[in-house]
């Protein structure tokens, strides 16, 4: 009864953190988004920028640091869309894609270790210790793609704020 808990347990877990995961699908698609309307709104401003008159230090300035906060953003957007494959080197773990890739080199290989290191377990607590594995594996990348993402959103409105100024600094010269 205990051992069937525990499983069921590291199973929500697992399901719990995956899902926490992919979510971050979604707030990647609004960065996205909003990087998107601040390049559009950037390239107008410079188009205006630079068919006016000659734009000042703080102008070009206010231009440069909004489009490397745009810049940084997009990269931060990108880190968190690649896939999160950590190859670990250590045990013997057969659920998470990194542990499927350390087992060996090409693909019959890793069939037949999967399926040696697959035969081993036998009780349920075999099967909670593979998840617990990858549970942890998981728990990392979250974390990671938590960190990316609140980078990613401080770089997005950074760039927004100072697009705002750099659109009202222009409108002021131009009256």
């Amino acid at each position: 009864m205990q051992e069937n808990l525990r499983y069921q347990f590291v199973v929500h877990a697992y399901e719990a953190i995956t899902k926490q995961i992919q979510q971050f699908d979604v707030k990647v698609s609004v960065l996205l988004s909003w990087n998107g309307v601040i390049a559009v709104l950037l390239g107008r401003e410079v188009v205006l920028l630079f068919s006016a008159a000659k734009p000042t230090v703080f102008i070009l300035f206010l231009l440069f640091i909004s489009a490397f906060f745009l810049l940084v953003s997009s990269v931060f957007c990108y880190r968190l869309l690649r896939p999160q494959i950590k190859v670990n080197e250590e045990g013997d773990g057969i659920f998470w894609a990194g542990d499927i890739l350390r087992l060996g080199k090409d693909h019959r290989e890793r069939v037949e270790r999967y399926m040696k290191v697959l035969m081993q377990l036998h009780q349920p607590e075999d099967y909670a210790k593979q998840i617990v594995h990858s549970v942890v594996g998981i728990s990392e990348i979250f974390m990671r793609k938590n960190r990316y993402f609140f980078y990613g959103l401080f770089a997005t409105i950074t760039s927004f704020l100072f697009l705002i100024l750099l659109i009202v600094r222009i409108g002021l010269g131009n009256r």
